[in-house]
């Protein structure tokens, strides 16, 4: 439910980028994790080695070290809402450098389907080449990385290496071969023509996808502050022993905000350990019956579960509150975090 509402189109190369971990794999050298950045307008992405315990720090370290140095700052970035990446001390940072944020919508897979494709490439390629131990990944990350940024996209006709840098990198063990010094004016005026192209190839990319998603979805219901909704049960794992027999849908819950066009915040009760905000093709309009003996209670709240997948952090200390806009927020402690990581 609810119409596709495809991402800007980014202004020029590594204008928009994404971040997102890739956790839970072997110990190689230390690490177990891969931070992916791609870049939406390129389809270009550079990969590296860390930890899931990185802090927020460590990752602006890495960002530093190899995305900025190389492609200057962005003007925004999404990801997830692990601490590392919706800390206090990370958006201060993008506040004094000028970079918008963006944080992904709850239970909604369309937010970032690029970052997850990129995932699952990599993850391919590791199986075709690490060793039977998979302890020597990080040896092929490099590798994995340029082989996907010399593949022609398909929403592109153009590898994101091309895209980027205006020509194909020098494959596998031919002779180099001497070429004519390009003139300035000549190169500007090609790689031009290039981002031309792919701006034009990213928008049209863009319309198809928003068509096809569109034919199979109803429009979005505008809803209000004040509605109360059902909650879609689907991507919400409970304490309840088998998914089959449980409620489909969780609620009926208060909306307390629309957040943008098709995401809203609900009121969940203390038992629902999520991020509250939800994108409409999860929610669906509580109607109360209007005879009034047929008035069934509402079930007891769930006891959510974060799923096996999921990163799991363990609050260690509540360290403050305020009231923001008629809400009661909290400061958290991490356990395992340092002070600056708190959210």
């Amino acid at each position: 439910m609810g119409t596709l509402h495809p991402s800007e189109i980014p202004s020029g190369p590594w204008q928009n980028i994404v971040m997102d971990l890739i956790v839970g794999l072997p110990d190689s050298q230390g690490y177990d994790s891969i931070l992916i950045v791609p870049d939406q307008y390129t389809k270009m992405v550079h990969t590296m080695a860390t930890t899931s315990t990185v802090t927020a720090e460590g990752v602006a370290r890495l960002l530093r070290d190899n995305v900025w140095k190389l492609h200057g700052l962005p003007s925004k970035i999404t990801s997830d809402r692990g601490p590392q990446f919706a800390s206090q001390v990370m958006r201060e940072l993008n506040r004094m450098l000028g970079i918008k944020t963006a944080l992904s919508t709850a239970y909604h897979p369309q937010t970032d389907g690029q970052t997850e494709r990129i995932n699952q490439e990599i993850e391919q390629y590791f199986c075709l080449f690490v060793n039977h131990r998979q302890d020597d990944w990080t040896e092929w990350l490099p590798i994995a990385e340029y082989t996907y940024n010399n593949k022609v996209q398909a929403s592109m006709k153009v590898s994101p290496f091309f895209a980027n840098y205006g020509y194909h990198p020098r494959m596998g063990f031919k002779p180099h071969t001497q070429t004519k010094v390009e003139a300035v004016d000549d190169f500007i005026s090609r790689m031009k023509k290039v981002h031309e192209e792919l701006e034009s190839v990213l928008k049209k990319a863009q319309e198809d996808m928003k068509q096809f998603y569109d034919a199979h979805r109803r429009e979005a219901p505008n809803y209000k502050p004040g509605d109360k909704v059902w909650l879609d049960a689907l991507d919400i794992t409970t304490d309840r022993p088998m998914k089959k027999l449980s409620d489909h849908r969780l609620g009926p819950f208060l909306i307390t905000k629309k957040i943008q066009s098709h995401a809203y915040r609900l009121k969940l009760p203390q038992t629902m350990k999520v991020h509250p905000v939800f994108h409409v093709s999860k929610l669906k309009l509580y109607v109360p019956d209007e005879i009034s003996e047929r008035h069934p209670q509402p079930p007891p709240p769930p006891i959510v579960r974060r799923g096996s997948d999921d990163p799991e952090y363990e609050v260690e200390e509540i360290v403050n509150s305020r009231i923001q806009r008629k809400c009661l927020e909290y400061l958290i402690h991490w356990k395992g975090y340092p002070t600056k990581e708190n959210t």
